[in-house]
This record gives C-alpha cells, structure tokens and sequence, in this order.
C-alpha cells in the first residue's frame, strides 16, 4: 500500500515565538519570520525554540477560527556548513554563549565553526571566554542540537512523528544507528517499534525508494497480518493459505485471485525465509514465534503439573472441613459444589465453569476453609483484572492481586519456572479473560507441588488478547471440569440469571421482558415516530442517551452511588459509544468538578487503558482522580491505598470511564447494570456480548435500545472460532 505523492511547499523559516506547544505529542503552535513576512506555524515540530532555524514542508490553509496557517508536514534542520551558522550562534542555543561570546567564536573561526563544532570542540578554547565548563555547555548543546533534533529532522521528513521517534529512540539510543537502520530497511520499524505498523513503515519505505517487491517488505507484510490477526480476531495463527491470502490482497490490490498474482511465490519464499527467526510453521500452521511460544508452554507447564502428581487428601477430613464450613456459614452446599471442592483438592489442575449465581464464589470460600484446615496454608488468589481481584477478596475475605500483580510483572522480582511463585494452592477468577500471553506466565510460575485452579465462565466474551484458554483447556480432555449449572442467586421476581439462561440459549420467549420483575427492566426505544415516520439512527441513538441518562438519574435517586452503576455499550466510537457516553454521563454525575490535566475533572471516574509496570496498574484498572498538584494528576484506584501521579504523556494512559464497552467490562460486577442495545452497532450484536454484559449486574440490569437490535443480539451466536491449537497439545498428555 503506497501513499499518492502530496505536493508541498518549502519555507527556510525562523522561529520567533511559540505560541503552544504540547510536550506529549510535540504540537507546536508557532509564530515565524519567512524572509520579511510572518506566518503561523502549526504540526509536529517537537521542542523548537525561539530564534531557530527550520526547513518546514507542508501547505498553507485556512482555519475557519484561525485564519492563515501553514500546516507542517515535515521539517528539517538547515544545513549550516552552507552557511547560518553565525545566525545559530547569535540564537542562544548553545549553553553559555551569549552575544559577547558567539561574535568572538564566529570572528575566530568563521563559517569553518561547524566543522570545529563537529570534528575539534576543543579548537574552542582558543577563544578567549571558553573554558572547560563553557566547552562543556557548548558541546553538550551542539550534540543535542546535530543530534536529536537531527533526528527530529530526518525522521519527520520520512513522515514520523514525535512520540514515534522518541520510541526508535529509546529502542536504539545511538542516534547514527537509529536513522542508519530505518534507512537501510524502514521494516524494521515495523518489527521492532510499538506504535509503528506495516503501513506507516511502507509509506517510509516508498518515500526512500525502496521498490515494492524487496524481501523486507514482503517479509515485513507477512508479519503484519499474522500480527493483525493475533489482535483483531484473536488468532494464534493462520495456515499457509490464508497467510498467502491475506498478503497477497494487501500488497496486490489489482489481482483478482492469490493464485493469478505475482506477489504469491514472493510470500511462500517470505514464509520459508522468517522460519525460526520471525514465525514458526507446524503443518498447515504459520504462528509468529512469539505465540507458539505461549501455546507450547501453557501445554507444557500443565502437563508438568499433572505429571508430578498431588498428595493424597483423605475424603473424610474433606468432608469433615466442609460441614464446618457449613455450620460456620449457615448455609448447604449443593452436592455439585462439594464435588468440586473434592476434585480441586484431589488434582493438580482443575477448571471450574458456570453462569452468573452458580455458586463459584461460594465453592472458592469452601476451598480456601477446606484447604486451610487440611494444611494447605500457602494459598494466593488472582484475577486479570483490579476490578475483579477487588471483588474476589470482597467475597471470600482473602487477599486477592491481579495476576500482573502476583507476578511481578515490571519489577525487581518476578515469577517464572527459574523463580516460582512460594504457593501451594493458586486459584484464578475469571479465567476467560486469559490470553495466551498471561496464562503462560501464570503456568510458568507454578511451582510443581501445587495445585492451579481456573474459575470462570466459558459463555462469556473470549479474552481481548489472542487465544481462548479456558475453552481450549476445558476442551482438550486433558484436566478435570466442573461444570455448573443450578442457579442459586435468585429469588421469585428475580430474572438477571433466569434471562442470562435465556439469552445464552438463544431463546427469546423466555427472556422477560414485562417489567414486572425486581431486577430485570427493558426500555424499548421505537423505530417510528408517534406520526408514523421511521425515526433516522441519529433520532433514535439520541433517545437511546436520552433513556439512559434517565435510568442513571434513576438509580441515583434510588440510592445507588456513581460507582455502584456500570453503564456499558459494545463500542467506543459513535452516537451511544464509549466516548460519546462518557461526556453526556460525566455532565450528569459529575458536572462541576474542576478542571484537572487536559481532559478530565476533579472526581472524574478514569480507567487505565495500558499497563504501567512503574507504577503497577494495568489496563483496565479503574480508579477516581483526587487533584491536581505541582507533580501532576493525582488518581487514587480501587485497591490501592495511596494516590498515583500522571504527569505528561502519562495522562494518555487514562480515559473516563462512567461508561465503558462490554470486552472492558469483564471482570466487574456492579450492582446497577446499565446496558445499550443499539442498531447503529449492528456488527457488535451477538449473544456471548449480551450474555456478558447481563451477567455483570448483581441486583439490577437495565437494557436500552430498539427491540430489532434486542432480538438481533439474542438472535446471532456466530462465535468467532479462533484459530488455536492449544488444546490438541494438552491432549498430548496420557
């Protein structure tokens, strides 16, 4: 895919005030002298200063609120070995040069300055004024400014921007090696740089001129769709076919079939050149190496674990702790949840699997009693998520991490099969939620004498990352499973379980929908006016916020707290998105906090959207910002006991988070569920979402949308099959 050819014009510009300039992304809003004119400058231009100097390619255009600007696509550094040089000196760029200074340096030395500044800094001294602590200054500026800022240059010019280069940078520090290697093969920005994609490198690539069949592109291409695949379907891998498929239709828009276009035998020679290195094949299977990695050791950290074995714990003392518990608790355990707790005892690798009132949690307390009385002391608990790590130990009473947490993910001492974690008993919660990339660090960890039990419910959403774990280990034969499937949390009027059944069955004459329940309420909105008219899909997205905005106010009324109201919908973006929701929901809940950061207010509910091993949150931790103070935003999340400073590009690792999507959602429960339901997110209406987003409620689930779009949700069970091979290489385990 290459970019059409955008003509531009070129201004030798000096800076002469910086009216804005935002240190996160590097826009700069900057007044500037061109020959005896002046002209607004606006685009990425990073850390420019007054009196500089600047090459600015882009074009001019007119702001309707602004006026005349010049929109910087690209910049560079002017050459000053063809002369500029005094000009630079007189700029007070360099530490310790002042006018005084810089007149003696350039009298001295001339326009040969920029070769003494380069190749003999030293030859400065001869100027009376230089010592070493001014030398010092001088070359300390000099590099930076023939450094980095020539990076700045160079780099913008190939169309990256800001934050992109300070990431090659941190990749590869050597400034010459950096823009040798993009130049040399722009794909390596692709394999190497996070937040640099295909695309971006072959629009680099095409403007160097490095011609469309190169080897690096084509393995570069490949790379690509097995990574999209990874992230946007949640595949491990593709086969050979669909691999050539898909490569084929990126780079050869014009061909009609894979078979008809040239391209092909350059991807079958692309996939036999990465083997090893980049992907794996096994048989029809192409996996990048990175994820084959993570199914062969799931596979092989459980079967160490079943193949060590487990210390025989007799049945009558298991029997004995359970009635104790029982007493303790006043309650009865159904026979299917003593059965669980004595297959968990008894094995090394258990699965536990059911809908919303089941009875999981109250097995996990029975487990964690049972187990302490028969010896079992070293027990930890852990959840993908701080929202559902909060409620676990809310539930049991024990402590309970994230699993990022219980790892050491980011820190000085984390857990691996050379470093095992110090448990005997390890039991994670939502286990659905687990990608192949987190359920191999927690198998990796678990030293062999311990027992791993996952927790979940196998109907819901599939987790956001690659792989579907739970499934695969539930499916592989491989580990006992307890399945279940008496719903204990309900009372007579009470239908949040009862109509999750329904929903998971696809049976919608048993989903009730009247009203007249105590937990369960659907507020239709109509595809037609009162006059007859069909109602467009921004009318009826706009009755959609309208309703909810209702609902919210509602429960607010009714005694409920903001935090104790979960408002979900399937996307970000659109008229009853994420973003969309969020401000018309924070204009309700919180409409007079005062300003803190760029985009948020004091009280404002926030979300963590990337981990942070620093400051050990993680995406999807939740948490409530407090203040802003001389360091920054201050945001204190659930579970946490002290508040956490976001200071600069920080800040984008957070968004509001009074609505959120329902793949967010998993791993929170709420007491009010608020839920839309809309056509205009027609793509994301299946059941498993539906299913998921109902079953977050724990007294009151309220749906809102059109009753097509209720039906369609119920209606469509096309579960994506992800591509996985996990569980045949459990079955391998006799």
């Amino acid at each position: 895919m290459r970019s059409p050819e955008v003509s531009a014009e070129r201004l030798d510009v000096t800076i002469e005030r910086v009216v804005f300039h935002d240190s996160d992304s590097g826009f700069v809003v900057a007044s500037a002298r061109v020959d005896d004119d002046r002209t607004t400058l606006v685009g990425s231009l990073g850390s420019v200063r007054e009196n500089e100097r600047l090459i600015v390619t882009g074009n001019y255009a007119t702001d309707p609120k602004w006026g005349r600007q010049f929109k910087v696509i690209s910049f560079q550094m002017p050459d000053l070995s063809a002369g500029g040089i005094r000009d630079f000196l007189f700029s007070g760029y360099l530490k310790g040069v002042g006018p005084v200074l810089a007149e003696a340096i350039y009298r001295q030395f001339g326009e040969e300055t920029v070769s003494i500044l380069d190749e003999d800094p030293e030859r400065l001294m001869e100027v009376r004024g230089v010592g070493q602590k001014v030398l010092r200054g001088i070359r300390d500026s000099w590099e930076e400014h023939s450094g980095k800022r020539h990076a700045l240059g160079i780099f913008s010019a190939w169309g990256i921007g800001t934050q992109t280069i300070r990431r090659i940078l941190d990749r590869w520090p050597n400034i010459r090696d950096a823009i040798e290697k993009v130049r040399s093969n722009p794909y390596v920005l692709a394999w190497e740089v996070h937040g640099v994609g295909f695309l971006k490198a072959d629009e680099i690539a095409a403007s160097l001129g490095v011609p469309g069949d190169s080897p690096a592109r084509i393995d570069a291409a490949v790379g690509y769709v097995l990574d999209m695949a990874a992230k946007n379907e949640g595949h491990c891998f593709l086969s050979r076919g669909e691999v050539c498929g898909r490569v084929v239709a990126l780079l050869d828009k014009s061909a009609p079939d894979t078979l008809g276009s040239p391209v092909l035998p350059l991807v079958q020679d692309a996939i036999e050149r990465l083997r090893i290195e980049r992907i794996i094949t096994e048989d029809d299977r192409v996996y990048l190496t990175n994820l084959n990695d993570c199914e062969n050791g799931i596979a092989r950290h459980i079967i160490r674990l079943l193949r060590a074995g487990v210390a025989a714990v007799r049945s009558d003392l298991i029997c004995q702790a359970l009635v104790r518990f029982e007493q303790e608790m006043r309650i009865a355990l159904h026979e299917r949840q003593r059965m669980a707790i004595e297959v968990t005892l008894a094995n090394k690798v258990t699965v536990i699997t059911g809908g919303p009132g089941t009875g999981k949690t109250t097995i996990i307390r029975a487990l964690l009693a049972s187990a302490g009385e028969l010896g079992i002391t070293k027990i930890a608990l852990a959840a993908p998520t701080g929202k559902a790590a909060k409620r676990m130990q809310e539930s049991t009473g024990h402590e309970a991490s994230t699993v990022h947490r219980l790892l050491g993910f980011g820190g000085d001492n984390s857990y691996d099969e050379s470093n095992p974690l110090d448990v005997e008993l390890l039991v994670i919660d939502e286990a659905s939620m687990l990608d192949v990339f987190l359920a191999r660090a927690v198998c990796r960890a678990m030293p062999s004498d311990a027992r791993l039990v996952f927790v979940g419910d196998v109907h819901q959403l599939p987790s956001v990352g690659a792989g579907n774990v739970l499934l695969d280990i539930i499916e592989s034969g491989s580990v006992p499973v307890v399945r279940l499937t008496t719903v204990y949390r309900q009372s007579p009027r009470s239908f949040i379980a009862l109509n999750a059944g329904a929903i998971l069955r696809g049976d919608t004459s048993q989903v009730n929908l009247t009203n007249e329940t105590d937990d369960f309420f659907w507020m239709p909105v109509p595809m037609a006016a009162e006059d007859g008219r069909d109602l467009t899909s921004a009318e009826r997205c706009g009755l959609i916020r309208g309703k909810v905005l209702r609902a919210v106010g509602r429960l607010l009324q009714r005694g409920f707290v903001p935090d104790e109201i979960l408002v979900l919908t399937p996307m970000r973006k659109g008229a009853v998105g994420v973003e969309e929701m969020n401000q018309v929901l924070r204009d309700l809940i919180n409409p007079h906090g005062r300003v803190a950061g760029k985009h948020f207010r004091i009280g404002d509910r926030v979300m963590q959207v990337k981990n942070n091993y620093d400051k050990d949150v993680f995406n999807g931790d939740q948490g409530r910002v407090l203040g802003e103070g001389r360091e920054g935003l201050e945001v204190l999340f659930d579970g946490q006991a002290e508040p956490l400073v976001y200071k600069g590009g920080e800040m984008a690792e957070l968004v509001l988070a009074y609505a959120i999507t329902v793949h967010k959602s998993q791993g929170c429960e709420a007491p009010a569920v608020v839920q839309i339901i809309s056509t205009s997110q027609h793509i994301m209406l299946q059941r498993s979402l539906l299913y998921t987003g109902v079953t977050r409620a724990k007294r009151i689930c309220c749906l809102i949308g059109e009753p097509a779009a209720l039906h369609r949700a119920i209606a469509t069970n096309h579960v994506a099959e992800r591509n996985s091979a996990l569980r045949q290489k459990l079955a391998w385990c006799p």
